[in-house]
């Protein structure tokens, strides 16, 4: 399906209408660099989480807001050229559910993991980063370090004054861009679920908000 999910993506970018991202809600961002400062962190194995990951702040330019607000990860596929396992994958917004995609810092590597499926099929712990060199700029694994941006944490500020909670983003980037699949089904459980990407990723495409999207900040569950 992920394969799929791409070609819809690359096709809504050719054709859809590309407007300007709102102004970001944060004045700054300060990132946030090891994960003994992430929540349930544990000194004895160096990681923190895991957790879930949720839509915050979310916008979708009417005063009803939007109804995924506070909806959490969930993940696609792609399966190899010979259907026999799963080779790599993205994280993607789903309803709330006990399927939900769990996240986590790994200190010892210094990189953020899903635990997601592989091989086989069984989940397990993979180094996620941002797509870079497409306008996707989709949460990935499976595709390899020279081909991603490192995911990171920030605290956002305004005025001085802090944001609750701590954000996901990549090279001072925070704010993502959620558009509903339509018709289109994950490839893991066979439900509905939303596209998620890094607006304004340094990709070698700068990726733009479209109209069909909305935008939202994607904040560590209990933070």
């Amino acid at each position: 399906m992920l394969r799929t999910s791409f070609v819809a993506l690359c096709l809504l970018g050719a054709h859809a209408q590309p407007v300007q991202p709102v102004q970001p809600r944060a004045a700054s961002v300060v990132p946030i660099d090891n994960c003994s400062a992430l929540p349930n962190y544990n000194n004895a194995t160096n990681t923190a989480g895991p957790w879930k990951i949720r839509v915050d702040g979310c916008n979708n330019g009417s005063s009803q807001g939007c109804r995924i607000e506070g909806f959490a990860a969930g993940c696609d596929v792609t399966r190899s050229a010979d259907e026999k396992g799963i080779e790599k994958g993205a994280i993607t917004i789903v309803d709330n559910n006990d399927a939900n995609t769990l996240l986590r810092c790994n200190g010892a590597l210094k990189t953020f993991e899903a635990y997601v499926p592989s091989g086989a099929g069984a989940p397990d712990w993979h180094a996620i980063g941002i797509a870079e060199g497409t306008d996707t700029a989709q949460m990935e694994w499976g595709f390899g370090a020279e081909h991603t941006k490192p995911v990171q944490a920030y605290r956002q500020y305004v005025g001085g004054t802090p944001i609750e909670g701590i954000f996901l983003g990549s090279e001072g980037r925070t704010s993502w861009a959620v558009l509903d699949s339509g018709s289109g089904l994950s490839a893991v459980n066979h439900q509905p679920f939303w596209f998620l990407r890094l607006l304004d990723s340094k990709t070698e495409t700068e990726t733009e908000k479209w109209a069909e999207e909305m935008e939202t900040r994607i904040r560590i569950d209990g933070s």
